[in-house]
């Protein structure tokens, strides 16, 4: 059922290259050029300006500093002086009325830095240039105070946590490229208020529901399924030089499994169930890519088949603390006579790296049964430590 898991049962962010022209400052010249791409799937005709301290930011001439509308592939230009105060710079895309999207592109010293003589800054030297649902879920997840803003503090307080980012992701996405225009509306009127209120788990558009309760819609599985897929791959492409392997070692400690029920005389069973041995340990071999930048440990492991499967997770390189998490939305896992079979449940790991790279934490799986004849529920669940260490 899931990628580090044996239990069974009944944006991108990506960095991608842009192809605007992009002219080379002069030598000593007072500004610096910014390049990147505003994407959830390339975002035509959207107009990218630059806020400092959660400011709109003007040049000499008191123009504000924006790019001129997107072109088909999402592609955007803008220019910086050298000069510019220093503060926190962010980037903001906006597409009509409805279309917000938010990137957190550094200190004003770290895009100098990043620009260095060239006078230049693409998503090579700063990933943060590109403007996407991930970029703009993390925003959402690092305004503490939720004022549509990130401080320099709040920011210094972040703990990134890749399954809200993925989530509140995901459902942007899902406006998007999707359709589902009632997620937009009411308190949520773009998409930026939308990822917020995905973080902050209040209503979505006019749907009435809130982010849980549209990830346990069994209409969305498919989607959601896609959505991790696709960025994953997507990430697995750009980090594909960064792997490490590693051995997975982990022990179940802790486990539920509920009797079975059944009605009918048998005739219809629910359950769920678990071939692991309590207190013995599980070995698994994987590969692990880090990203500082954007708060990212992929994970690389062998599927059922052996080929590559994925999965993403958060990393804080401030304190080391590494935050893998799966999610297996509701969905139909058969279809017997009359009766529909569902199944859903989650996969987190949560830990810390050390300085050898060595990783040490707790583990929980639950994974759930329901089906179409009452309100019956088996939910079994595993927990116990687990480590990671470098082969």
């Amino acid at each position: 059922m899931f990628a580090l898991s044996a239990c069974g049962g009944g944006d991108s962010g990506s960095g991608s290259s842009n192809t605007a022209t992009v002219s080379t400052p002069s030598a000593g010249s007072n500004v610096v050029t910014l390049s990147g791409q505003v994407t959830d799937g390339p975002i035509a005709g959207a107009k990218v300006c630059l806020f400092s301290n959660g400011v709109q930011a003007n040049n000499a001439a008191g123009d504000a500093i924006c790019s001129s509308q997107t072109d088909a592939q999402g592609n955007y230009v803008l220019t910086i002086p050298r000069n510019l105060a220093s503060g926190l710079l962010t980037l903001m895309a906006a597409k009509g009325t409805d279309i917000q999207l938010a990137s957190t592109l550094g200190t004003v010293a770290q895009v100098l830095s990043a620009a260095g003589s060239a006078g230049t800054v693409t998503p090579a030297q700063l990933t943060s240039a590109n403007v996407t649902h991930i970029t703009t879920a993390n925003f959402a997840l690092a305004d503490l105070d939720h004022d549509g803003k990130v401080s320099q503090a709040e920011l210094d307080a972040y703990s990134p946590d890749f399954s809200v980012v993925q989530r509140a992701a995901t459902i942007l996405q899902a406006y998007i490229d999707g359709g589902q225009t009632s997620l937009i509306g009411g308190a949520t009127s773009n998409t930026l208020a939308l990822a917020s209120a995905v973080v902050q788990s209040k209503p979505l558009g006019t749907t009435g529901m809130t982010a849980d309760d549209w990830f346990n819609d069994p209409s969305n599985a498919a989607r959601i399924r896609a959505a991790n897929e696709a960025l994953s791959t997507s990430l697995a492409s750009d980090m594909a030089g960064k792997f490490v392997d590693y051995r997975l070692t982990k022990t179940v400690t802790q486990q539920t499994i509920p009797a079975p029920i059944s009605v009918n005389g048998g005739a219809a069973t629910l359950y769920c169930s678990s071939d692991r041995t309590l207190n013995k340990p599980i070995y698994i071999d994987i590969s692990i890519a880090f990203d500082a930048a954007r708060n990212i440990a992929l994970v690389r492991y062998p599927d059922d088949n052996g080929q590559p499967a994925y999965l993403t997770g958060s990393y804080n390189a401030k304190n080391g603390a590494i935050n893998l998490y799966e999610l297996q939305p509701k969905g139909i896992s058969s279809v017997q006579g009359s009766v529909t079979f569902y199944e859903e449940g989650y996969n987190k790991h949560v830990g810390t790296i050390d300085a050898t790279g060595a990783i040490a934490g707790t583990f929980e799986e639950k994974w759930a049964e329901t089906w179409s004849l009452d309100a019956s529920r088996q939910e079994c669940s595993e927990s116990g430590p687990f480590t990671i260490a470098k082969k």
